[in-house]
């Protein structure tokens, strides 16, 4: 990541900032920030929060907050002061908000609805930008169900008069993140317990957190609101994943690894896609195909005044875009992403 290419911010507010996108944006805005210019890291999970503010002692342009996006004494304040917001708070793992639904609903839609009316009533906000997932693509769980919600919620609060501009950005996978299939392979190759991969030919897009973080801020700064960014991500088999990390842990090449006996294939869970899907065939309508990233307007005059703004005036041909018809990265270029990306 080229810090350069990064204009230095005014205040802003991270949630969820001792998340995985939470903790990589902060690791670019504590080198890339002036002291004058302050990043307030709010997260509700103390023990991460407490290691995060241990980390980044020596940053005098941050300062953390341990509070709950749902708690209005707590994020009123901080959004007068700020002049921007990324919400990456969330519960995100797709298990756990089958098993409990209300809680991912009072944490993903109660805790945006209260963010949502302290940035429309600050004095001070000028962008908020919403961090999506694949899952609210043609949603299957409650998780996914949220995550759509909260598209919809960011992007009809757009429509509101104020001086708030509101967006979203939406990715798939992030390798590395808290409980990826990346950590769960992990974690049995050091047990060595066989890697269990649910489906054989499950598919999914992937990124690192560092790229994730680098493509949120390149959201931030060229949203004029009411858009959703959609990343291009390369697509990869689950199964090649994990052949690929056997590889990596031998020390061989993948063409050398015999799989009998080392992988498991498993049911897939409760909720859980075969494939993921990043943007509908009814959002390709009104999306416009860049070179890493698809924008899809829910305004044509947006739409008119960011082609505008960026040079762009011409449209290119694209289809929805899901993993399942990607072409998929072979078993050397998932080790050579891994290794390029600092993965493994």
């Amino acid at each position: 990541m080229d810090l350069r290419k990064l204009k230095n911010r005014n205040n802003i507010l991270i949630t969820g900032a001792a998340g995985t996108i939470g903790g990589a944006l902060i690791k670019i805005l504590a080198e890339k920030n002036s002291s004058d210019n302050i990043v307030y890291a709010l997260d509700n999970n103390e023990s991460a929060l407490f290691n995060l503010t241990r980390a980044y002692s020596n940053f005098r342009n941050l300062k953390f907050i341990y509070g709950d996006v749902r708690d209005r004494d707590t994020i009123f304040p901080i959004m007068s002061q700020v002049s921007e917001c990324i919400h990456c708070a969330a519960s995100k793992h797709v298990a756990l908000a089958e098993i409990g639904p209300n809680e991912a609903i009072s944490n993903n839609v109660d805790g945006l609805k209260a963010l949502i009316s302290a940035a429309q009533q600050s004095p001070t906000l000028e962008k908020f930008l919403f961090t999506s997932s694949d899952k609210a693509v043609n949603p299957t769980n409650i998780m996914g169900i949220t995550k759509l919600l909260g598209e919809r919620m960011v992007l009809a609060a757009n429509n509101d008069e104020g001086g708030t501009r509101f967006s979203a950005t939406r990715f798939g996978n992030v390798l590395g993140s808290n409980g990826s299939v990346l950590q769960v392979f992990q974690g049995q190759l050091k047990q060595k317990r066989p890697l269990t991969v649910t489906h054989e030919e499950m598919t999914r897009f992937v990124m690192s957190e560092s790229q994730a973080a680098h493509l949120v801020l390149r959201s931030l700064d060229q949203m004029l609101g009411g858009e959703l960014f959609i990343t291009k991500m390369p697509a990869i088999r689950i199964l090649d994943l994990a052949h690929s990390m056997l590889a990596i842990s031998l020390n061989r090449s993948p063409s050398e690894i015999e799989l009998k006996n080392r992988i498991t294939i498993t049911n897939a869970s409760k909720g859980e896609k075969l494939y993921e899907e990043l943007m509908t065939e009814e959002e390709l309508s009104r999306a416009v195909d860049y070179e890493d990233y698809f924008l899809v307007f829910s305004e044509v005059d947006k739409r008119d005044a960011y082609i505008k703004s960026k040079g762009k005036n011409n449209f290119n041909t694209v289809r929805a875009y899901n993993s399942k018809y990607e072409k998929l990265l072979t078993n050397d270029e998932i080790v050579a992403f891994l290794k390029q990306q600092g993965l493994v």
